[in-house]
């Protein structure tokens, strides 16, 4: 049985990305150990394992300050987003003071009443795009799933729960989504 040194196993942990045919070769001529190739894994596999809970821990810390400064910094964000929203939407109207389209020009070089149909598109691109990645900013909808209200028994046990008023509420509720799935008649 060889006794691995502690120089060995460092470079076994430096090196755990190599193969452990690899690692056992660059062992046996660095450090003069001949060591199993099973034995080399065994060493390279727990200091894989120990680098990716390091990589986590970082990775975990990393999205918790980032998630931090999202949060001081959201209001205002939003804001920018608003008011750029705002202005493209101004400017395709024609009523920007800050962001203007340039003006078609007619065949004898005088600009007509028309917008630039590339800088239109470009803008109405980016206006667009801007209503895309704020409303991506709303919070998913989550799903609750209670269990055992999927019985008959359980349901009529938890309208018999409810108060008068919790009751009258519930069913104004479901006469609303009865409207709002029927649609405009």
């Amino acid at each position: 049985m060889t006794i691995i040194t502690e120089d060995a196993l460092e470079y076994i942990r430096k090196h755990s990305s190599l193969t452990a045919a690899q690692l056992r070769k660059d062992i046996l001529k660095k450090f003069g150990v001949d060591i199993s190739e099973a034995a080399v894994y065994a060493h390279m596999h727990k200091a894989r394992e120990i680098a990716e809970e390091a990589t986590r821990c970082t990775d975990v810390h990393i999205s918790k300050k980032i998630s931090e400064r999202v949060d001081e910094k959201v209001i205002d964000l939003l804001e920018m987003m608003e008011g750029e929203i705002v202005e493209l939407h101004a400017c395709l109207q024609g009523k920007s003071d800050k962001i203007e389209i340039h003006k078609d020009i007619d065949p004898n070089g005088n600009p007509t009443d028309h917008m630039f149909i590339r800088d239109y598109i470009a803008v109405e691109k980016s206006f667009q795009d801007s209503i895309k990645n704020y409303i991506a900013l709303r919070p998913q909808v989550q799903t609750v799933k209670i269990e055992g209200l999927g019985s008959r028994t359980a349901e009529e046990e938890f309208l018999k729960s409810l108060s008068d008023e919790e009751l009258a509420a519930l069913e104004a509720i479901s006469k609303k989504r009865e409207k709002m799935d029927k649609g405009p008649e």
